[in-house]
């Protein structure tokens, strides 16, 4: 394949997570980042997935958690309103998503963040390593970060 159409192909998926990240709030789909792509549907998921190593629905989750960790992290909102707030209908499916990629609660979690405030930036950034840019060798064998091995490590820093 020529560098010019690899350059193109990354710069849109660069692009659209950016733009996936700008506007997670809104409580987007994948088809509403691959219409904003420019390319079909399937395509474009099949690039993405190429590029980064996982679905588009995944990141999409990912920065959903991501942001929501830190309006937890960062505010005393309750953690209701957060929710409405990312588009999701209840605190239902913030919670089995919070135990499905930091295995525990959202209170868990704000109450580990507040106790190390650390604690966040070291959980985002454990995540980024574990999902970007890596291909996972199949979706049950993805890895959990757990709060206390997290704050164990950090305070073996």
């Amino acid at each position: 394949m020529k560098p010019e159409r690899v350059n193109v192909r990354l710069s849109v998926v660069a692009e659209m997570t950016q733009w996936i990240n700008e506007n997670v709030q809104r409580g987007i789909h994948a088809a509403d980042v691959t219409k904003q792509s420019g390319y079909t549907h399937w395509h474009f998921q099949r690039l993405f997935r190429e590029v980064t190593g996982y679905t588009l629905s995944e990141y999409i989750r990912l920065s959903r958690i991501l942001s929501i960790a830190c309006v937890l992290a960062t505010s005393n909102l309750k953690i209701t309103h957060i929710c409405y707030d990312y588009g999701f209908p209840g605190q239902q499916g913030v919670a089995r998503l919070f135990r499905k990629y930091l295995n525990c609660t959202p209170t868990d979690f704000r109450r580990c963040v507040q106790e190390n405030p650390d604690l966040l930036s070291m959980i985002t950034d454990t995540l980024l390593a574990e999902y970007t840019y890596v291909k996972k060798a199949s979706r049950k064998d993805e890895k959990k970060l757990h709060l206390n091995d997290a704050a164990q490590t950090n305070s073996n820093m």
